[in-house]
């Protein structure tokens, strides 16, 4: 059955609950002191479903082990799109000292094995390496792709995979000097 690190957290809850005087903690306090919902997760003392999906158990899609990869050419058209609108996302992100990606090369492509019929549309996600100019920085991206608008979204973020020499950057925001290349 599946389960995840969230269900931790309603585990020890469960816990509190039957053997102390304790009441259960709902909800929990972030650094802003803002109240942060636990949308996700169950107690494993309780039966878990045996169809409960990553999306129930709070894990993403390109770390569920239900979704097995397989390879797709990194020639094909809708893998090249899918790099562009990834980079797409990466330059309109990034602040005005960096420099803009461009597309040298997709080094590999795969599907996670998992297409999702809706009334409207197929979804199916995608997993694209590829490289970019100015700065050979590798990225990888895991995209969603809609059939009904023919377009791909970007799941989660997109991860740098080249290696990163940090404090060495026109900019102070430890988060986007992963992107960045400074002009």
């Amino acid at each position: 059955r599946l389960s995840s690190s969230f269900d931790l957290y309603h585990s020890m809850n469960h816990v509190l609950q039957e053997f102390s005087n304790l009441s259960p903690v709902k909800n929990s306090l972030n650094r802003k002191n803002e109240v942060v919902q636990r949308k996700y997760g169950q107690s494993i003392f309780l039966e878990i479903p045996d169809n409960r999906t990553c999306a129930d158990a709070g894990i993403e899609d390109d770390f569920c082990a239900c979704n097995v990869p397989f390879k797709i050419n990194s020639d094909r058209e809708d893998v090249r799109m899918a790099a562009k609108i990834a980079i797409g996302q990466i330059n309109s992100m990034i602040p005005p000292q960096c420099s803009q990606f461009h597309l040298i090369k997709i080094h590999a492509a795969g599907g996670l094995g998992r297409v999702i019929k809706t009334e409207f549309a197929h979804l199916g996600l995608y997993t694209v390496i590829f490289l970019v100019d100015p700065g050979n920085f590798l990225f990888e991206a895991t995209m969603e792709y809609h059939s009904d608008v023919k377009d791909f979204l970007v799941k989660g973020s997109i991860a740098r995979v080249s290696k990163v020499i940090l404090g060495r950057s026109c900019i102070k925001d430890y988060k986007m000097e992963l992107y960045c290349y400074c002009l």
